[in-house]
């Protein structure tokens, strides 16, 4: 059952206090947050989710792009629906008990989120997620919207095709069309909605076109930012990005 937003701030700043520096409180309004601390490219938080079941739930965001209109995000899960294999009968639905809260964003990190958390592993393991469903005919059918964005998105960061792949895929995405995500946590906003998602990828297309990865880096750390501002992070809770090294020069 849900609880108010002040209940819900109060609770998560006790969680954060027993957690300790790896978390802290973030956002505002029905977006008040549980954050991991020092984010790079990957974006882990707990929140309260917005309706009138209010249930817990875990989300990891990649930042090279907007983030997705998602209720758990790539890898995520949801509070009553998550298992613990050592301890099978333990439940994470007391979203009023700051120690339930803080043991949800512990477990749920170190099972589900924390294997990939790194982004290099994370491309890893969306290649072989594409290269299966891909041997299985389903590529069509699983690779559009968010699901491809997704891992085109991996790929650029991680420079990990020849730049003339880079910019099949990215045109790929445009030829798509499917930037129907409306920002974290629903948020329908404009300026986090389809005609930002949109123009992203646009300008990400001629950066990459005009061969220009400084420009590339500059337009992924501006997205990473402007994502964690707009979620409420302080400009001093935003460390400076740190780019993986290109698997491929160019």
């Amino acid at each position: 059952m849900a609880i108010s937003v002040k209940q819900w701030r109060s609770v998560i700043a006790e969680s954060a206090e027993i957690l300790g520096d790896d978390w802290h409180v973030a956002g505002k309004g029905r977006y008040t947050a549980l954050v991991r601390s020092r984010p790079q490219w990957l974006f882990h938080l707990v929140y309260q989710e917005p309706t009138s079941n209010g249930r817990l739930v875990a989300y990891q965001g990649l930042l090279s792009a907007p983030l997705p209109g998602s209720e758990s995000g790539q890898g995520g899960v949801t509070g009553g629906q998550f298992r613990d294999p050592e301890r099978p009968d333990l439940r994470f639905k007391d979203v009023s008990d700051p120690g339930v809260v803080a043991e949800f964003a512990q477990t749920a990190s170190r099972l589900k989120l924390d294997p990939v958390f790194d982004v290099s592993k994370a491309l890893e393991v969306e290649e072989d997620y594409y290269v299966r469903n891909c041997e299985r005919g389903n590529e069509d059918r699983i690779y559009s919207g968010m699901t491809l964005r997704r891992l085109i998105s991996l790929r650029v960061l991680c420079g990990s095709r020849p730049l003339p792949d880079l910019v099949s895929d990215v045109r790929r995405v445009l030829v798509d069309d499917e930037f129907s995500s409306f920002g974290i946590l629903g948020d329908r906003s404009p300026d986090r909605g389809e005609a930002r998602n949109r123009a992203m990828w646009q300008d990400l297309f001629a950066r990459l076109e005009a061969a220009d990865r400084p420009a590339v880096e500059e337009l992924l750390a501006q997205t990473r930012f402007d994502s964690l501002r707009a979620f409420g992070l302080a400009e001093e809770d935003i460390p400076d990005p740190i780019f993986p090294k290109m698997e491929v020069q160019w």
